[in-house]
């Protein structure tokens, strides 16, 4: 299988990646890696991976910040319910170059 890479640069675009990493849990599917330009990103609900093989890099200098009328994870891997079974399990998911501000005073 190949790797698919989605390259973010903007909120919309971030939408879309999430979109596409959030709704697939296809076993052996390719692997996706999301490169989020340099900047500052505010999302109002948790960016959520729910499917294996997914590499999220920050280029440089990338802030994910949670709005602050939400209440929920910045990045959810993963279901969130509170009984999973075998066809829950994520595996191979990379976060890196992020910094992650969910700071309830914002």
């Amino acid at each position: 299988m190949g790797e698919r890479i989605i390259e973010v640069s903007n909120v919309e675009e971030l939408r879309v990646a999430q979109k596409f990493v959030g709704s697939s849990r296809a076993e052996g599917a390719e692997s996706v890696t999301i490169k989020i330009a340099p900047g500052f990103y505010e999302i109002d609900e948790s960016f959520r991976i729910n499917r294996s093989n997914v590499s999220l890099v920050g280029e440089s200098k990338v802030m994910f910040l949670l709005a602050s009328n939400a209440n929920q994870p910045v990045i959810a891997v993963g279901t969130q319910n509170e009984w999973v079974d075998f066809a829950d399990i994520i595996e191979n998911v990379r976060i890196s170059g992020i910094i992650v501000n969910g700071s309830k005073d914002y």
